[in-house]
């Protein structure tokens, strides 16, 4: 241990030194301030470390160091500063007396008004009141109790790297401690000054967010400009100071858009032939754009080589531009959130199949819900989100297996590419990149029009995803389609995507054909219908046996209630539980009526042919038939 010396000192303890002293010792001093919070755990590392620079620790200043090392590291530079005399603050400072109200005093003593209990503020609690007072940094809390900070028109979140490295610019500007810890401890207190001292909450969006009767798009340039989208068109304006749009470490800048009314300017670079797939994508991106109400998925499916993933990067680049534009799925909720919580449009590349947690939570994503876990590093701390977020994916097969997850779901069908058709991407690129600041105002006119129109739209029924259907046929004019053509589409593509939900259970084609066996009327019990459904697969042990065929009768219920709704509406098949018995309970499986069975026995072409017939003459009338 290093022995202390006798330092000479006033009446109060502070360290007194001759004039011929001080001009000595600034040149050891500022190394000691630069270095003592920084460089050493212990007192004889750092003495190595001044021996190391040519330096020699004074006798005059073993006091001030000593009692500094007996601090935690935070607060090592505010007890050295606390032991050195005036002359020597005012000597390491341009600003003496700035210096003096971040350390605590008028000169630079370190007492201060406590209130009388006696405590000392640390230095971290110093200077993040001394960023709020003096360099007009304002904290807040938003709708999820997460706190951030506005300085000079930017909001960052405090728990996330820019608002860290804002909070260390500033500290670094102003001569205070810049390690890790003494950040972290600033940022802690502004987010509990955020947090408990905020009267009520501010909404805080990421990249689209309502304003007045309309909406902003952020552009996500340096010269923050926002789009106002209302009912009257769009113009690109200064972002308004009285909303608080954030930008994550992702966010990149959009094309900025050009006038332009064509639905067709976008379709020649995509690989989508069929006319109600190209108008169903527009109409998605489009209610993306839309800050408000839900957000069905759209899936780019096709073989191998259909360019889907080409087309997620042109769609996310349009929209929402990041870095990376396209991802890996996730395969966690939490990432789920951390995901959606950076990004405003999520796009994920080449998904091959989603868990059943993840597709419940990109249901709750899709119409809104919360999604909970526990905080890190805490025993019952639970963070909570509320988001809903539009979602991209690309994938060969059909992977939103689930029910509840298909009923959200748009499905976008790209077709093969030959050899002699395909183009190289570079070129294709350098071709779309001209093109897409008019692709955008396109999609800023569909949206203008969407505005227009939302609220006189009065649907006669309310199919699946009731609110982005209304917002189908509200853009419905700019898209090109009249209201019973949108509804049309929209009515093809659910039941294509009840089709794609039967055909992945295993157990649907069995009920098929029990029905059919059965005059189209079955009563039994659960254990009955396994048993019968087992037969009616022939008992063919790739089905019967594959692991998603249902071994228990809480298992076959669970499946035949994801299957009914697809079941109902192709085929009239209903489910009724009847009047339960000492020993079981049976079910009834029916098609109620004649005509139903006449629906049931026949193909559901000619509806889907019905519908697409209603789009195609939209299509030969409007646009001349040629997609």
């Amino acid at each position: 241990m290093t022995k202390k010396r006798k330092t000479p000192s006033n009446s109060d303890g502070e360290l007194t030194l001759p004039v011929n002293v001080t001009a000595q010792l600034n040149p050891v001093v500022k190394f000691i301030h630069e270095n003592i919070a920084e460089s050493a755990s212990t007192l004889k590392g750092f003495n190595k470390l001044l021996k190391n620079k040519g330096y020699d620790l004074p006798d005059e200043l073993t006091t001030a160091v000593e009692a500094a090392f007996a601090k935690g590291v935070d607060d090592r530079l505010y007890e050295f500063h606390s032991h050195l005399p005036t002359d020597l603050l005012d000597a390491l400072y341009d600003d003496p007396e700035e210096e003096s109200e971040i350390q605590g005093g008028d000169d630079g003593d370190e007492k201060q008004d406590d209130g009388g209990l006696g405590f000392k503020p640390d230095s971290a609690s110093v200077f993040a009141r001394y960023l709020m007072d003096d360099l007009g940094i304002q904290v807040f809390k938003d709708q999820h109790d997460i706190a951030y900070l506005r300085y000079k028109g930017q909001v960052h979140s405090l728990d996330q790297k820019k608002g860290r490295l804002v909070i260390m610019s500033l500290a670094l500007a102003n001569n205070a401690p810049v390690s890790s810890t003494f950040i972290t401890n600033v940022c802690a207190v502004l987010s509990a000054v955020a947090i408990t001292e905020s009267e009520e909450p501010e909404f805080v969006y990421l990249r689209f967010a309502p304003y007045q009767t309309g909406s902003l798009i952020d552009l996500g340039n340096k010269d923050q400009e926002v789009i106002l989208v209302n009912k009257d068109g769009w113009d690109i304006i200064p972002r308004p100071e009285d909303i608080s749009i954030i930008r994550s470490d992702s966010t990149g800048e959009m094309f900025r858009p050009q006038k332009c009314e064509d639905p067709e300017i976008f379709r020649k670079y995509l690989n989508i032939k069929d006319d109600v797939d190209y108008r169903l994508m527009l109409s998605c991106l489009v209610a993306y754009m839309h800050p408000e109400g839900n957000y069905p998925l759209l899936t780019l499916m096709g073989q191998q080589g259909t360019a889907k993933s080409t087309a997620a990067k042109m769609i996310k680049s349009l929209i929402d531009p990041s870095h990376p534009s396209i991802r890996a799925p996730v395969k966690k909720e939490w990432d789920l959130v951390i995901s959606a919580r950076n990004s405003a449009i999520l796009c994920w590349d080449n998904v091959s199949s989603l868990s059943d947690d993840i597709s419940d939570a990109l249901c709750r994503l899709a119409t809104g819900g919360g999604i909970g876990m526990r905080t890190l590093y805490t025993t019952v701390d639970e963070t909570l989100m509320d988001l809903t977020r539009p979602v991209i994916m690309t994938s060969i097969g059909n992977v939103t297996e689930r029910a509840d997850l298909q009923d959200r779901v748009i499905n976008i069908f790209l077709q093969p590419i030959s050899d002699e058709q395909r183009r190289d991407e570079e070129r294709l690129f350098k071709a779309f990149n001209a093109d897409a600041p008019k692709i955008v105002g396109f999609l800023l006119h569909a949206l203008s029009t969407l505005m227009k129109n939302l609220d006189s739209v009065e649907l006669k029924s309310m199919p699946r995803m009731a609110d982005f259907a209304r917002k189908i046929v509200a853009m419905a004019p700019a898209i090109g389609w009249t209201e019973d053509e949108a509804l049309a589409a929209y009515k093809l593509n659910t039941n294509r995507a009840d089709q794609l939900l039967l055909e992945n259970s295993l157990i649907a084609a069995p009920l098929i054909k029990l029905m059919e066996r059965n005059a189209f009327d079955w009563f039994g019990s659960m254990t009955e219908l396994m048993s019968d459904l087992s037969d009616a697969a022939n008992q063919d042990s790739r089905i019967i046996g594959h692991t998603r065929w249902p071994k228990q009768a809480n298992a076959m219920r669970a499946e035949l209630n994801y299957c009914l709704p697809a079941l109902r509406r192709i085929w009239g098949v209903e489910i009724e539980d009847m009047k339960r018995t000492a020993t079981s309970r049976g079910i009834k499986i029916f098609v109620p009526n004649e005509e139903s069975q006449r629906q049931y026995s026949q193909s559901d072409d000619e509806d889907d042919a019905h519908d697409a017939q209603i789009v195609q003459r939209s299509s030969q009338s409007e646009l001349g038939g040629n997609f």
